[in-house]
Order: C-alpha cells, then structure tokens, then sequence
C-alpha cells in the first residue's frame, strides 16, 4: 500500500472545521482512489493533529487494522508522551542537520504523497513510492 505525509507545523488562525472538512475529503480521496493507508507524521502544530485525529476516526470505517498512523521523531525521547500512534519511524539522522530540518526533510522526500498546508491552501502532491514498513 502507499503512504502519505502530513506536513504542517503552523496553528490554525482560519475556521478549523472549513480546513478540517477540506482534509477528510482528501484524506478519504487518498485512501480510497490512490490506494494509501499508512500516514506519518512529526506531530508538530494543529494542522497536523486535526490530520491525525481525522485518519484516526477513519481507522473504524475501513476495514480493522487496514488504517495506520505513524510519529516520525529523530528519537525514541521525542514523542512526549504520544502513545495514540500506531508506531514510530526513527529516520537515520544525516550530519550537519538539525532534527527539524531532518525530519522535515524525510517526511517530504519518502512518502507516496505529502498533504501539507501553507498560505491558508492545501496542498497535494505525488511523490516517489517507498519500500519501507
């Protein structure tokens, strides 16, 4: 199955339920015209946690076990406590780069696709297909 990233570490100052309509109509396009099911994500910023909240409600819809939610974080110490995600991805970190930029990095180059949200827009986009579990 594909995989898309979740990208959007600013908080909201728009409607939240307009965003948050907007989202559960890609989401859902996502999952069932694109063939993805597993969402990964830093866990930075409103935007990021209405994305996960919303993939985790999808999770009764679908069939069980069908819908995964992962934390990217540069370490086993950085999740703070989050413990609602189906498991953890520690990227290798690369030299001379700071965790948020690594992870920004890593969330942006390795999924199938990437949901981010800038300038009050969101934004989807193909990416490369992965290999990873």
């Amino acid at each position: 199955m594909k995989t898309a990233s979740l990208i959007g570490y600013i908080d909201l100052h728009d409607d939240e339920n307009v965003i948050e309509k907007a989202l559960r109509r890609v989401i859902v396009d996502l999952i069932e015209n694109k063939g993805v099911n597993k969402f990964i994500s830093s866990g930075f910023g409103r935007f990021e946690d209405i994305c996960a909240r919303i993939v985790r409600g999808f999770k009764g819809v679908y069939h069980d076990g069908y819908i995964k939610m992962y934390m990217v974080a540069p370490d086993c110490g950085y999740y703070g406590g989050k413990r609602d995600y189906d498991g953890f991805i520690f990227p290798p970190m690369e030299n001379g780069m700071t965790a948020e930029k690594h992870l920004n990095k890593w969330l942006y180059e390795n999924p199938d696709y990437v949901i981010s949200f800038a300038d009050k827009t969101i934004k989807v986009e193909k990416k490369k297909s992965t290999e990873w579990e």
